[in-house]
């Protein structure tokens, strides 16, 4: 059921053109158009990593910046990690999507005012779970996260790169501004959206 979700949302999307900052309206009512991509780069840790992604997909990302490649890593096998880092920050509760059976698939943060925060930034909960095709949306621990691994389809949670990514992230989360829509399907590197439209529709 959730592949033939995942195959009519992919058929729906329009090729994927990147992630750029989308501004929402800030909690004052006004929209904040201040931020881009090119100030949010600025003042970054500097530094190219690998990090391993689903599939064990080796997943280069610039840390600090918030990118396509960056994206691509915390919703394709390394949210859990950015999870943990932004409840090491903060304190907010960890949750996790579920699919039919129960086995989690996506971990995010619940923020103060009750939204789903993960990379691609601040979002209503139910629509971020829609968004994923979500069958639950559940509490999880920290304790839960790291025991993730041991069911051998999730990758060790790769603390270093995360910590790197909470500081630019909530950032955009105070300036109530996101990078993109929840569940961004993005396709490897050098692929465009219809070469990747056919290939496997789960995520870890």
């Amino acid at each position: 059921m959730r592949q033939e979700l995942w195959k009519a949302r992919r058929e729906s999307l329009s090729p994927w053109r990147g992630c750029v900052y989308v501004p929402s309206m800030g909690r004052g009512g006004r929209t904040d158009t201040t931020q881009t991509p090119a100030r949010a780069a600025r003042d970054r840790p500097p530094g190219r990593v690998v990090v391993e992604g689903r599939d064990h997909t080796a997943m280069p990302l610039t840390l600090g910046v918030i990118d396509d490649d960056a994206v691509r890593a915390f919703t394709q096998g390394q949210c859990h990690a950015l999870a943990l880092a932004l409840h090491e920050r903060t304190g907010w509760p960890i949750r996790q999507l579920e699919n039919d059976e129960g086995e989690p698939f996506h971990l995010y943060v619940e923020t103060p005012d009750g939204r789903a925060l993960d990379i691609t930034g601040a979002h209503d909960r139910d629509e971020f779970r829609q968004a994923w095709c979500a069958a639950f949306d559940e509490p999880s621990t920290p304790e839960m996260a790291h025991k993730l691994p041991a069911t051998g389809v999730w990758r060790a949670p790769d603390m270093g790169a995360a910590r790197a990514f909470v500081a630019p992230l909530l950032e955009l989360y105070e300036r109530d501004e996101r990078v993109c829509e929840a569940c961004p399907d993005i396709p490897p590197p050098g692929l465009d959206q219809t070469e990747v439209a056919g290939g496997d529709t789960t995520r870890p």
